[in-house]
């Protein structure tokens, strides 16, 4: 059985120089696991990273989206 369906992010806090990732895997509707990633802006960085480097990817793209979107 896989860990989960889905994998969700919502950013919780955004200082300018550091946001806060909520994310959650969810399986049949439901939440299985959750947790929190914090990005640097500054140095462009995750001072911690995701085990599952696919999760980490999905990550990535969601922040770079919401960096774009906060440009404009």
């Amino acid at each position: 059985m896989r860990r989960a369906d889905c994998l969700r992010f919502v950013v919780m806090r955004d200082s300018g120089d550091k946001l806060i990732l909520d994310y959650i895997y969810e399986r049949d509707h439901a939440p299985v696991e959750r947790g929190q990633l914090q990005y640097d802006c500054a140095g462009q960085s995750w001072p911690v990273r995701l085990s599952d480097e696919c999760a980490q990817r999905q990550a990535e793209c969601y922040l770079a989206v919401y960096l774009e979107r906060r440009k404009r």
